[in-house]
């Protein structure tokens, strides 16, 4: 019955496109917080030119490598070296700071490289997995993303094809990235690693884009994330282009003021879902009817009236955003609004009494080096 009367109450639409922006994942490469493998070949046939030089480089300068530092936006650096077998150099526990990883790395620059021309890629993988595996089983430090940056010049295996060895390893949560060195003596290297790779992040010593640069903006996407049972607002969707802000559903009906509340409570910083135009109201209705155990025709957003105006609900603390008359308008003046999805497949906000009971939608931002989210 609460559907049928939805159906007959006042339509109202979004634009195409609004004002109001959405949150972009943070991007100060001085406040990472990640847990970071590098796995560098140094066989014979390695091209190596520039490589230590870079990853110093992709550091900020201010960035707290280590743990122990008030502020817990901390990273740790791991080093693995492989030829025909794997070597740790480092594990996470070693360096303490950015100049003792500095130090570490100007001794393996000068270093020569291996005697071996056998570049097993996976038992590289495969040891920098291994330390993150046990600094996970140990419980330590599980909240921070792990990456894993691989450097080679050649594509050539011992015991399994890097590619699948690398999806498994991404399947678990691991984001990794490639960079190739240039040219080895092992056929189409820089394609095979785009196999290996995060599909966005496989890079080139000589891209046109400074491999720094490439490596910085990795590294921030690696630790812009959502707390567990959260989802990253994505669009389009499956596409990789991912904003700073999760979603979740509580997977409860509730009158919209009580949901405001529980939306508060469920998270730092969260607050119930906006829609500031029509491609975040195609996610979050996708979102809302694929992550629930209940079919979902209608559900409460964020938007609120308050003295006859219209707000997008915030966290504590934070002043209420106004709606935006390029996002939508609402006809009514007071109530609540709902996206209901009709028979002939749009979905529109519609004017609803405050006394309905609906599912509902949580919003936060992504945890990333402008907000640490635990």
């Amino acid at each position: 019955m609460r559907i049928i009367i939805l159906v007959l109450l006042l339509v109202i639409g979004g634009n195409a496109s609004s004002s109001t922006v959405y949150r972009k994942c943070g991007s100060d490469i001085n406040n990472l917080w990640l847990d970071i493998v590098l796995v560098i070949d140094n066989t014979k046939i390695m091209q190596m030119d520039g490589v230590y030089p870079t990853i110093q480089s992709m550091f900020g300068p201010s960035v707290r490598i280590g743990t122990g530092y008030q502020d817990p936006r901390s990273t740790r650096v791991a080093i693995v070296t492989y030829n025909e077998k794997a070597k740790v150099v480092a594990d996470f526990s070693k360096f303490k700071s950015l100049e003792q990883l500095n130090e570490e790395l100007e001794i393996l620059n000068g270093s020569e490289k291996s005697d071996s021309f056998s570049a097993y890629m996976d038992l590289g993988l495969q040891s920098a997995y291994d330390l993150i595996q046990d600094t996970n089983n140990a419980n330590d430090r599980r909240r921070y993303k792990k990456l894993i940056i691989l450097f080679t010049s050649n594509y050539a295996y011992k015991n399994q094809r890097p590619d699948i060895l690398a999806l498994a390893i991404r399947q678990s949560g691991v984001d990794i990235a490639t960079v190739y060195t240039g040219d080895g003596t092992t056929g189409n290297t820089q394609f095979q690693l785009t196999f290996v790779g995060n599909y966005n992040m496989n890079f080139h010593m000589a891209d046109s884009t400074p491999i720094v640069q490439e490596l910085q903006g990795a590294t921030t996407m690696a630790n812009c994330h959502c707390r567990t049972g959260w989802n990253q607002y994505e669009w389009p969707l499956n596409s990789g282009n991912l904003f700073g802000i999760c979603v979740a559903s509580l997977n409860q009906n509730d009158y919209q003021q009580d949901a405001r509340k529980y939306c508060k409570e469920a998270a730092k910083e969260a607050y119930m879902v906006s829609e500031f135009d029509k491609n975040k109201k195609a996610f979050n209705y996708d979102f809302i009817t694929s992550h629930g155990s209940k079919t979902v025709a209608s559900y409460y957003n964020g938007l609120y009236s308050l003295n006859g105006t219209w707000y997008w609900d915030q966290p504590d603390g934070k002043d209420l955003l106004p709606l935006d008359p390029s996002s939508g308008t609402v006809s009514a003046k007071s109530g609540c609004v709902a996206d209901v999805k009709y028979s002939d497949g749009s979905i529109s906000w519609t004017p609803i009494s405050c006394g309905n009971r609906l599912p509902y939608l949580c919003e936060m931002p992504s945890c990333d080096t402008d907000f640490y989210c635990y």
